[in-house]
């Protein structure tokens, strides 16, 4: 039994975080508990080899099939590519698995990768019209024209946000910092505020504005809640 950790590589030093994300610091040290071995590579380091009618898949020069499990961490948002490889990687497993029963490479979360093709927000929401889960009214051009007058959303305040979810980044100090791309939109000026100026809107979308003073985050396992704060 082998694990392996994929993780993306970031390109901003987040204070307090040391060489591995707080996520992926807390799995090595529950494996280390159990002396189960492992590796950890970043996103950019995964090889696909398509030869002879054959895919093979490296990690670090490493062979997949050295691996009994295989655990996902982040990718970054602003390329689909590093979500994409991650679905292939899954596809091989299940082809992989069906003539190996005996040494099956086990992947984290790979039913709901199968399910979630595309890694957006609006998947997201339409994901949850499908299933009747309560969702904020959303609207989303891909003119990125949010000055016109639109069939929902012409109340403010609003909030627009990045569609996929990618962080901007600004200085601090003289410091590379991380900041959240969600602006609330007081009026149909706030579309000029500082740092939506330079953005490209046909990213972005607007969004129902919440007066709820909390960040809630809720963990459901096969239709049961789990967990949250």
């Amino acid at each position: 039994m082998k694990y392996l950790i994929i993780d993306k590589k970031s390109s901003v030093k987040v204070k307090g975080v040391g060489k591995y994300s707080t996520a992926v610091s807390r799995i090595m040290e529950e494996l280390n508990k159990k002396s189960i071995p492992y590796d950890f590579v970043y996103n950019n380091q995964i090889e696909f080899f398509l030869h002879d009618g054959e895919t093979h898949i490296k990690f670090n020069s490493e062979d997949i099939q050295k691996y009994s499990h295989i655990i996902f961490r982040g990718h970054n948002l602003h390329t689909p590519r590093e979500y994409e490889m991650k679905r292939l990687i899954v596809d091989w497993t299940d082809q992989y698995n069906l003539t190996h029963p005996n040494s099956k490479v086990l992947v984290q979360n790979g039913a709901a990768i199968k399910k979630l093709p595309y890694y957006n927000k609006i998947y997201t929401a339409q994901i949850c019209a499908t299933h009747n889960i309560p969702y904020f009214d959303t609207y989303y051009s891909s003119s990125g024209n949010y000055n016109k007058p639109r069939e929902i959303l012409n109340k403010y305040p609003l909030i627009i946000k990045e569609y996929v979810g990618v962080n901007r980044i600004d200085k601090k100090l003289g410091k590379r910092v991380v900041k959240k791309n969600v602006y609330k939109l007081n009026n149909i000026n706030d579309l000029k505020q500082k740092h939506l100026r330079k953005q490209n809107l046909k990213e972005f979308f607007i969004q129902e504005f919440s007066t709820t003073p909390k960040d809630i985050r809720i963990f459901v396992k096969l239709g049961t809640v789990i967990g949250g704060w």
